[in-house]
């Protein structure tokens, strides 16, 4: 993964005050996704945008996310999406079922709206792999201003 985005991007001259994010959070593996959730929302705070437009709704888990990202697009006013999550595998195929319907759920919708999603769903194999990924909210967050700018 790229350690963030070229150094010519000034975030800070785009006028990001009155832009809306709605984060859309699965609640399952809560202390990674709080701490994911914490860091993508600093960076959105240090890139320009303004703490009263940001809107967090909370799903059970992972499954949910696309659900309530449909409903969200459908029901509010908002820039764009950022979707976080955290998915881990087990000793079932359940981490596979998941992953793949959450993944290519996201992208349809991502294809078919005219915001963007951003998707911040960690997959991998275990929690140590989770809690060093916890800094990919910073470019969860970049990637949003990124899109929202495009």
């Amino acid at each position: 993964m790229s350690k963030g985005f070229p150094e010519n991007n000034d975030f800070s001259k785009r006028d990001l005050d009155n832009k809306k994010i709605t984060f859309v959070v699965s609640k399952f593996n809560e202390d990674i996704v709080s701490r994911l959730l914490n860091t993508t929302k600093e960076r959105l705070l240090e890139l320009g945008i303004n703490k009263k437009n940001i809107n967090i709704l909370y799903v059970p888990g992972a499954f949910e996310i696309p659900f309530a990202v449909k409903k969200s697009i459908d029901k509010y006013s908002q820039n764009a999406v950022i979707c976080l999550g955290a998915i881990i595998r087990g000793e079932t195929s359940h981490y596979e079922l998941i992953s793949n319907h959450v993944f290519s759920s996201l992208a349809n919708l991502n294809i078919s709206q005219k915001i963007p999603i951003i998707n911040g769903i960690l997959t991998t194999e275990n929690i140590n792999q989770a809690e060093k990924r916890i800094e990919n909210g910073k470019y969860y967050a970049e990637t949003c201003i990124e899109m929202i700018n495009l």
